[in-house]
């Protein structure tokens, strides 16, 4: 039973890390088509929603982590 419960809290951490890759994924392809477009404004908004992602999910991965969830 104990095997069970710590293979449960590690993967509760692939659900974050999924999440925030097709986030970041989507956000570097909306990237590059401003930048296509030449939109040098909305290029570098989505490289800050970008780090403001990357920030969350490690802020989330140390709460976690902080709180013993996994």
């Amino acid at each position: 039973m104990d095997n069970l419960m710590e293979k449960l809290k590690e993967l509760s951490i692939y659900p974050i890390l999924a999440v925030g890759l097709l986030l970041i994924c989507i956000l570097f392809v909306l990237m590059f088509r401003f930048a296509e477009a030449e939109s040098l404004s909305m290029v570098l908004i989505t490289a800050l929603l970008i780090s403001a992602v990357s920030f969350l999910i490690m802020k989330v991965l140390v709460h976690k982590k902080l709180r013993g969830e996994f």
